[in-house]
């Protein structure tokens, strides 16, 4: 008589400090594909949004969260774990991967890092760091740690692997992803394109990485204009550090401009919308993938 024995699977770790959807999404997908998952994360969407709506004061404590309480919850999920477990860790916190691969090493853990956005790069762009200052170097040695100590490196775009991979040194295993989105979360129902006005939506951060001016101009242009200006009805749901600058470039021709809103809101109010606009600069290109770009085409796909 012979037996079979099937090795009990490793755990999965996904880790990143906000809950979003698209995290969350990707915790189903690996759930259902090794069954054994957990979560390890500094707030959820609707907590983080809160906060950074807020004033001064809480900001400050969603940063704790995310950069002291996150980080501590990060070791304390490794030290706990089952030898050998895989966890796959974004960089939102952007030390997070080197730091979880560091403490790895006493549980012989398996690190693959998700690169949601690069960092200093994302940070130069912006214009928080100069490019060559001694915060940028800093930085730039946690970015090199960030590829060469997990086991493999996941990049959203064949772009930004060329770019982080010649700056900060190609990892050692690598693969390039398109961002995920759940497209059962999402309404098959899309406004008629014989309705007017055509309405046309821009959600989510709006700051240095993004071509805000050239944004701005396109749809004053297309709300002043005598000829279309009619036909088309503009809506964002906006926030960041060029949110207020854009109000102002936008400002007395109609166009709604508000804050940004929790995801599930935010997909009730794309399915009434016939075009997503996504926007980002030269530099922005580079280092970041908006989310948004697949969550705007994911209606057409859902059933």
């Amino acid at each position: 008589m012979s037996t079979s024995i099937r090795k009990r699977p490793n755990r999965v770790v996904l880790c990143s400090n906000v809950g979003v959807d698209y995290f969350l999404f990707l915790a189903s997908c690996v759930s259902a594909a090794t069954g054994e998952v957990s979560l390890v994360q500094a707030v959820e969407e609707g907590r983080y949004r809160y906060l950074a709506g807020r004033g001064a004061g809480a900001r400050v404590w969603l940063r704790f969260l995310m950069y002291i309480v996150y980080p501590l919850r990060l070791i304390w999920a490794v030290l706990r774990a089952r030898p050998s477990s895989t966890f796959v860790v974004t960089s939102n916190t952007f030390f997070a991967p080197a730091l979880v691969a560091l403490f790895g090493l006493t549980r012989k853990a398996k690190v693959i890092h998700l690169l949601y956005d690069l960092f200093p790069d994302a940070l130069e762009v912006s214009g928080a760091l100069r490019r060559g200052g001694l915060r940028a170097r800093i930085l730039g040695r946690v970015a090199r740690v960030n590829f060469r100590m997990p086991a493999a490196v996941v990049f959203l775009g064949d772009r930004l692997r060329s770019h982080a991979s010649g700056r900060w040194g190609a990892p050692r295993c690598s693969a390039v992803i398109d961002i995920s989105t759940d497209t059962r979360l999402y309404s098959p129902v899309c406004p008629s394109l014989d309705a007017r006005p055509i309405r046309i939506h821009y959600g989510g951060q709006l700051g240095a990485m993004h071509d805000l001016e050239a944004l701005a101009a396109a749809a004053h242009a297309a709300a002043t204009d005598d000829r279309i200006g009619s036909q088309v009805a503009f809506s964002f749901a906006i926030s960041g550090s060029g949110a207020n600058r854009f109000r102002t470039l936008v400002g007395g021709c109609g166009i709604e401009v508000g804050a940004t809103i929790q995801a599930s809101d935010w997909r009730a109010l794309a399915a009434t919308m016939h075009v997503g606009l996504v926007t980002l600069s030269a530099g922005g290109a580079t280092v970041c993938l908006p989310s948004k770009t697949y969550a705007m085409m994911a209606r057409s796909l859902s059933d």
